[in-house]
C-alpha cells in the first residue's frame, strides 16, 4: 500500500506544477518584475532591485512557456540561486557569525542554503533536470 502511494506521488511530481499554480506564480513574478523596475530608482541599491526584477522576469518566463525556452529559464534560475548561495557564504565568511539563529545570517545558515538550494540549483543549471527526475517538460 505504501509503495502505491509513493508511486502516485512520484508520478505527480514528474508532471510538475498544475497550470493554475504556474499561471499564478508567473503573474505574481511578472508583477514584481515590473514593479521592481519602477522602484529601483528609489532604493539605496538600484542594481539589486534590477537584478531581482530580472530574476522575476525569468521566473515568469519559465511559468508561461514550455519546451526549450522553459528549460533555459529554469537553468538560468538554478545558476542564479547557486551564485547567490556562493555570494552569501563568502559574505558570511568575512563578516558573519558562525551560528546566529534560524532567521539571522550566519556561516551555518549560508552552508545550509548552499547545500539545500545552491547545489540542486547548479545541478539543474548544468543538466537541465534534477537527479532522478525528468526535466521540466517531462
Amino acid at each position: 500500500m505504501a509503495f502505491k502511494r509513493h508511486d502516485a506521488a512520484e508520478k505527480q511530481l514528474a508532471q510538475g506544477l498544475s497550470p493554475g499554480a504556474r499561471y499564478t506564480i508567473g503573474a505574481v513574478a511578472a508583477f514584481f518584475s515590473v514593479y521592481m523596475v519602477f522602484m529601483a530608482s528609489e532604493t539605496k541599491v538600484p542594481i539589486a532591485a534590477l537584478a531581482f526584477a530580472a530574476f522575476c522576469a525569468v521566473l515568469a518566463t519559465a511559468c508561461f512557456t514550455t519546451g526549450k525556452i522553459r528549460n533555459i529559464a529554469c537553468r538560468i534560475m538554478g545558476g542564479v540561486i547557486f551564485a547567490a548561495g556562493v555570494v552569501y557564504l563568502i559574505s558570511q565568511l568575512f563578516e558573519g557569525e558562525v551560528v546566529a539563529g534560524k532567521s539571522h545570517p550566519s556561516i551555518l545558515n549560508a552552508i545550509f542554503f548552499l547545500a539545500f538550494f545552491g547545489i540542486p540549483g547548479i545541478c539543474y543549471a548544468i543538466r537541465g533536470k534534477f537527479p532522478g527526475l525528468p526535466g521540466p517538460d517531462g
